[in-house]
């Protein structure tokens, strides 16, 4: 029943965590490509090793978004907070490369936090 009631926040984290699996796969595919192939190096010094820093940091936050993933159904505060955290340093750390999945955990973890639970109706006290 959780994720019929969170329906917008579980659809911008699928979408992110769909988009991130997707990047670090291509990122993993092209690399290793870049890497074995002797006709096809990456140009410039610190390229290739940066690519696989970007590609470190997609895994890592990957691995880190579906933990927190699992544990929305015990803290959804804390679980938004770390969705902001883990979006804001994987913006800042890669330069801009996780864009777009950045802000859809940012904007999933803002709404996991903002948005209650369960909404119980104020009663008036004497009244019945």
């Amino acid at each position: 029943m959780i994720i019929i009631k969170r329906l917008p926040e579980f659809l911008l984290l699928g979408v992110g965590l769909t988009l991130q699996l997707f990047v670090t796969a291509v990122l993993l595919i092209s690399l290793l490509f870049a890497t074995v192939s002797a006709q096809l190096p990456l140009p410039g010094v610190g390229t290739q090793a940066f690519a696989w820093f970007v590609f470190a940091v997609h895994l890592i936050g990957l691995i880190l978004v579906i933990i927190t993933t699992l544990h929305i159904k015990k803290s959804a505060r804390k679980a938004g907070l770390r969705l902001l955290i883990i979006g804001a340093i994987m913006l800042i750390v890669t330069l801009g490369a996780t864009l777009i999945q950045s802000v859809l955990f940012i904007v999933a973890g803002v709404l996991f936090m903002v948005r209650l639970q369960d909404r119980v109706p104020s009663t008036v006290a004497g009244s019945a």
